[in-house]
């Protein structure tokens, strides 16, 4: 999993340099302060959905909420 966070966390920075570098102006593979603390904040987020922090997983949870919706339609 640490290769794949490394990954994600290269790619959200290239992503960042280009568009950094055409909207703000900056030097390629440099960040302003503004996307620098994008970078930063894209970074913790991906930290804590890796492990789990940020939301949990519930199997099923869509089909749930719908068929509780058809339900109360109908009736049920």
């Amino acid at each position: 999993m640490a290769f794949s966070r490394r990954l994600e966390l290269k790619t959200i920075h290239k992503m960042l340099s280009i568009y950094c570098h055409d909207m703000h102006g900056s030097t390629r593979g440099k960040l302003c302060p503004t996307c620098r603390q994008l970078l930063e904040y894209a970074g913790q987020r991906l930290v804590n959905a890796l492990m789990g922090k940020t939301s949990r997983y519930v199997p099923n949870a869509r089909y749930t909420a719908i068929k509780q919706n058809s339900e109360r339609r109908s009736g049920r």
